[in-house]
């Protein structure tokens, strides 16, 4: 049986990826509780959906929220 910290090293250093179309994302904020972690809502199917999702950084999460709003405001004008 391998050791906890072999077993929580496993479990981070495997991460999962996703793919969204730009015209599924309907917004994207950055918290203002934890500046690392930035939201993203989808609509699919009719339905919004919300992830939260965690940045290394603050200013990270930042140039990631900009990159996705102008993304929407091309997207949109």
């Amino acid at each position: 049986m391998p050791s906890t910290n072999k077993a929580m090293k496993a479990v981070f250093d495997s991460g999962k990826t996703s793919s969204y179309h730009i015209k599924s994302i309907a917004d994207c904020q950055q918290s203002a509780k934890t500046s690392s972690v930035f939201k993203l809502v989808l609509s699919r199917a009719g339905v919004n959906k919300r992830y939260d999702f965690e940045a290394e950084s603050p200013r990270l999460a930042a140039i990631l929220n900009m990159i996705l709003f102008t993304g929407l405001l091309v997207r949109d004008g």
